[in-house]
């Protein structure tokens, strides 16, 4: 897979626009997100019958939510189905709608990383210096 770079970008300017809408202990809390969370929000889509300030408040909504989307990618086609299902066992996941586990799936498919190195992007001890120095290194370019 190739990193998304876009992506990445967005989310740390993101993070280093307002630093309390970040903490890398807090997947989704309604305010604030790690860094696999603010990917997630960004990328799933809105569904109708689930109105973001509802989903928001509501970790079970939200852990549905990803679920669902997680099911959607894995019907998408063969190709998508298995990069989920490696992402799946590379991040110690058994879809079964675990909430950080759908969390880091999304986002790292989505950032186009592998496994390993999206683990090492979403540990909860990086902190924004440690974050920084990891994109640049997924990125192979200085931020």
């Amino acid at each position: 897979m190739k990193p998304n770079k876009r992506l990445l970008k967005k989310i740390l300017k993101k993070i280093e626009t307002d630093r309390r809408c970040w903490d890398q202990n807090s997947w989704h809390c309604g305010t604030t997100h790690c860094f696999a969370g603010h990917v997630s929000l960004e990328v799933v889509p809105e569904y109708p019958d689930m109105k973001k300030s509802e989903w928001m408040r509501d970790e079970d909504l939200i852990q549905r939510k990803e679920e669902r989307y997680v099911n959607e990618l894995c019907r998408k086609d063969d190709k998508t189905a298995a990069t989920i299902g490696k992402l799946a066992d590379e991040l110690n996941s058994d879809r079964t709608g675990l909430f950080k586990e759908n969390t880091a799936i999304i986002a790292a498919y989505h950032l186009g990383l592998d496994g390993k190195t999206a683990k090492s992007l979403f540990v909860p001890s990086n902190t924004l210096p440690r974050l920084k120095k990891k994109i640049s290194k997924i990125l192979g370019e200085p931020i």
